[in-house]
């Protein structure tokens, strides 16, 4: 644990919140870019003078790595070229796809060269089994903001407004009435603890956002879910009247937890679809039907053995880390791209996990046991049929055994005293029949 979260846990809560705030006024470039709802309207092809604009973009950004970033500029000259000769029309003869593991090998030459701007580093989720140390800058995040308050702006809705995050951080080690939220004022959002939701406190969760009333909800569909379900059996009525949108991500929103939601607040539900690296941006009104901006990101739907489409994408925001051709892991159902541009018709595939049953009753799906840990190249969780969770870690050269106490360590504050835990070292991970990797892979039965 870094000293920043020994302070933060070790402080009471009025100072916690404090902390929220600093950090979140550290942050106010997210919102330096005013929203403009037209950027993700579906017209905003039009809007934004169709593919010409965005052919223009596309190139900007290969001269850009061409230039600037190691991988791509070795590659432009074994092929005996110069940045100038790559363009929206060549490209993908002559920059391969890229898949996260690759990246992992060797990150640093996929940082740009250019250091005007001080570099900030944040982690994938973790979900895949290979977390990624992301680099990226203020202004790369205020691009990639500005999309997301623009759909915020697309619903009436500005990002000033009071809103309700739900969100995999542990807010609080003491337990307790007061562990499940805090107040960032900054920001002017309630942030709610995905770890501490169980169903013997899922009344003071309903409580809290009566309490606060939100304007929107951005959470994982998973522990808002578990909510709706509770409104819905109390038959509770208009618990957040000011309430005119929620947001999913992070997780798959199938049909059914689409209409639970959409019932239990009264509201509309969209599922957001994003990524830390940057890499693409969607989001879908109905489950069937995605819009990809096409001023975010340059996306190819390739077919794989099964008929599915992998999403693989070419940021046109991020500057600080630029992947061409990144394979996201991510995939869609059926590919059919309407004459707009930018609007798939097809669910986004989530992948199929587990989820960890906790002694307190808590059920948690979304789990990183190695964020921020350094020599650990991906993880893989289990839960037998006793309960007890194995960490399996297949690590780095420089791994020790200091690494394994960071990953128990890290793993036990978010999961509780309760649980039995132990950290394996693997050479492999364990793949399903089919051949698929499962991040939680759980024989525990309630």
């Amino acid at each position: 644990m870094k000293m920043k979260e020994k302070i933060y846990y070790r402080s009471p809560k009025i100072i916690q919140e404090c902390m929220i705030y600093a950090q979140s006024y550290s942050q106010k470039y997210k919102h330096e870019i005013e929203p403009d709802s037209k950027l993700v309207s579906v017209d905003g092809y039009s809007y934004k003078k169709g593919s010409e604009i965005i052919n223009f973009e596309i190139d900007s950004m290969l001269n850009y790595v061409s230039s600037y970033v190691p991988f791509y500029k070795k590659l432009v000259s074994s092929a005996g070229l110069s940045p100038a000769d790559i363009n929206s029309g060549n490209y993908k003869n002559i920059f391969p796809i890229v898949s996260k593991s690759e990246i992992k090998k060797f990150p640093e030459d996929f940082v740009t060269e250019i250091s005007s701007h001080k570099p900030i580093t944040i982690h994938t989720s973790g979900t895949t089994g290979q977390p990624l140390a992301v680099v990226t800058n203020k202004e790369d995040r205020a691009k990639n903001y500005w999309f997301f308050n623009s759909l915020l702006a697309k619903y009436g809705i500005n990002y000033k407004n009071r809103s309700i995050t739900i969100a995999g951080k542990k807010l609080s080690l003491n337990g307790g009435r007061a562990s499940i939220s805090r107040h960032d004022r900054y920001a002017n959002t309630l942030y709610l603890s995905n770890y501490d939701l169980s169903v013997q406190n899922v009344d003071r969760y309903i409580e809290a956002i009566n309490k606060f009333n939100p304007v929107y909800i951005d959470s994982y569909p998973y522990p808002l879910v578990t909510i709706a379900k509770r409104i819905l059996f109390l038959g509770y009525e208009n618990i957040t009247p000011n309430l005119k949108l929620i947001l999913t991500s992070s997780e798959a929103l199938d049909d059914k937890s689409r209409d639970l939601l959409s019932r239990a607040f009264q509201c509309k539900v969209i599922d957001q679809y994003g990524s830390a690296e940057m890499a693409s941006f969607g989001y879908s009104e109905n489950g069937a039907e995605f819009y990809f901006p096409g001023m975010y990101s340059q996306l190819e739907f390739l077919e794989d053995e099964s008929g599915h489409y992998e999403i693989v994408a070419t940021s046109l925001i991020a500057r600080g880390m630029p992947i061409i051709r990144y394979a996201t892991g991510d995939k869609i159902a059926k590919f059919d791209i309407n004459s707009v541009g930018g609007s798939v018709t097809g669910k986004i595939l989530g992948r199929k996990e587990d989820s960890l049953v906790l002694p307190d009753g808590r059920v948690i799906t979304q789990f990183n046991p190695i964020s921020g840990i350094p020599y650990v190249s991906s993880s893989q969780i289990f839960q037998d049929k006793n309960g007890d969770v194995t960490i399996n870690v297949i690590a780095d050269p420089g791994y020790t055994n200091e690494q394994s106490r960071r990953v128990y360590e890290l793993s036990r504050m978010k999961l509780g005293e309760k649980l039995n835990i132990r950290v394996k070292l693997v050479n492999k991970h364990k793949l399903t029949d089919g051949g698929k990797f499962k991040f939680i892979c759980s024989d525990y039965k309630i």
